[in-house]
C-alpha cells in the first residue's frame, strides 16, 4: 500500500486484506482503508485489563460511549496473536 510512503517505520505494522494500521506504543494508532486515513491517540496511563473493565463497567451503568463490542474485543485479541506468532516465527499467519 502506498500508505506506507507517508510515515517512518513504527513500533508495529498490521496489514490486512481491506486496510493497513501502524501502532507506535504508547501513543498512537493510524490505519488506512478503503474510507482513507484514520487516527487514535492510546490512552497509556493504564493497562489494558483496567481499560477493559472500565469500558465495560460505563456499557452496563448505562453511560454513553461509542465502544467497539466485545466480539470486536475479541476478534482484536486474535489478530494480535496472529500477529505475535508471525514475528516469532518470521513467517505470515492467517487470521
Amino acid at each position: 500500500m502506498e500508505a506506507v510512503g507517508f510515515r517512518p517505520p513504527p513500533a508495529l505494522q498490521v496489514v490486512c486484506e481491506n486496510g493497513i494500521a501502524f501502532v507506535d506504543l504508547p501513543a498512537s494508532l493510524v490505519s488506512f482503508d478503503t474510507a482513507g486515513r484514520h487516527q487514535e491517540e492510546l490512552e497509556s496511563e493504564r493497562p489494558v485489563g483496567e481499560h477493559m473493565l472500565l469500558q465495560f463497567h460505563r456499557k452496563v451503568t448505562s453511560l454513553v460511549r461509542h465502544m467497539s463490542g466485545l466480539d470486536d474485543t475479541l476478534r482484536a485479541l486474535e489478530i494480535v496473536q496472529a500477529a505475535a506468532l508471525s514475528q516469532a516465527e518470521g513467517r505470515r499467519v492467517r487470521v
